[in-house]
């Protein structure tokens, strides 16, 4: 793609998405209009949090993920915490990652 196209379709792309989320009425207030997107909120932003620095020997990290894998959660957040993390944040949506859950597999109740 030429540098010139880039730009182009880049500005489109940045007007697009920033405004749809404000809409002006006649007295200038600004009024909330609700937006288009969907967001979640990941585990993998929090990876340091759940995991602390299990992950820094990453041979030692896939063979506990397998054989114990409450081993690699050495962080101060549990895994299944992500859920109130996103409603803290305001955020409907969860995006789950089962190596951060592997310790859990076999609670029946979460």
């Amino acid at each position: 793609m030429k540098r010139r196209s880039f730009l182009k379709k880049s500005a489109v792309a940045a007007t697009l998405l920033a405004s749809p989320t404000l809409a002006f009425t006649q007295t200038s207030e600004v009024k909330k209009v609700s937006s288009p997107f969907k967001i979640s909120l990941s585990q993998w932003g929090f990876e340091r949090d759940i995991f602390g620095k299990g992950r820094d020997n990453h041979k030692w990290f896939k063979k506990m993920l397998a054989e114990q894998p409450l081993a690699v959660l050495r962080g101060s957040l549990d895994p299944t915490d992500i859920v109130v993390k996103a409603q803290e944040l305001d955020v409907r949506g969860v995006d789950l990652v089962s190596s951060m859950l592997q310790a859990h597999q076999n609670d029946t109740t979460w």
